[in-house]
């Protein structure tokens, strides 16, 4: 038998609420993140670490792209860097205003 079928039930309910509790908070924190990730006023990449690609960009970098999201998740993030010192990257950041 596994240990929750030998627990009384008061300690399967409780075990159940702590489980309820842990999953609003990271709903809670995952809003939280989104909100701060959607409304900075900072560009910001999420990169998969093991490909390189851009998995996520936030609208305030894809605005100064001038560019959809569409667009920048097919990329990875060595796609846009220059070859040489010479070479200009193949997108640039606009100023705002």
């Amino acid at each position: 038998m596994i240990a929750t079928e030998l627990a009384s039930p008061a300690k399967r309910s409780s075990s159940s609420d702590s489980e309820s509790s842990l999953k609003l908070s990271l709903e809670a924190s995952e809003l939280r993140y989104r909100r701060l990730f959607e409304t900075a006023q900072d560009g910001i990449l999420i990169l998969d670490a093991n490909t390189g690609r851009i998995i996520d960009v936030n609208p305030f970098l894809l605005d100064g792209l001038g560019k959809g999201a569409d667009f920048t998740l097919c990329f990875k993030v060595n796609d846009s860097a220059p070859q040489t010192r010479d070479e200009e990257p193949l997108v640039a950041v606009k100023k705002p205003g």
